[in-house]
């Protein structure tokens, strides 16, 4: 498995993985098509950015689906990010990506 940082999506991606803070999740801007749905269908699960959460679904991006992964930290912790990035890979591998 490749994982990849970058300040603009690989155009053949099919993950996309967001790290949000408590703190930012009511103002978080989605850079995706539909960045509404992105928030409603993550409010409909009772995603609510609190540490520790996580939430997977799929979406529509360029004509193709992929997954999108919202995983929320501990505002200023640094010590939740390792977490959060261990908590992705294993969405990600155990979905089949």
């Amino acid at each position: 498995m490749q994982v990849s940082f970058a300040a603009q999506r690989p155009a053949d991606s099919d993950v996309i993985g967001f790290v949000i803070q408590k703190s930012t999740w009511d103002s978080f801007v989605f850079p995706l098509e539909n960045p509404e749905a992105a928030r409603d269908t993550a409010k409909l699960a009772r995603f609510e950015g609190n540490a520790g959460q996580s939430f997977l679904y799929f979406a529509q991006e360029g004509g193709r689906t992929i997954r999108i992964a919202l995983i929320a930290v501990a505002d200023d912790d640094a010590a939740d990010y390792p977490r959060a990035g261990g908590d992705l890979l294993a969405k990600v591998q155990t979905c089949g990506a």
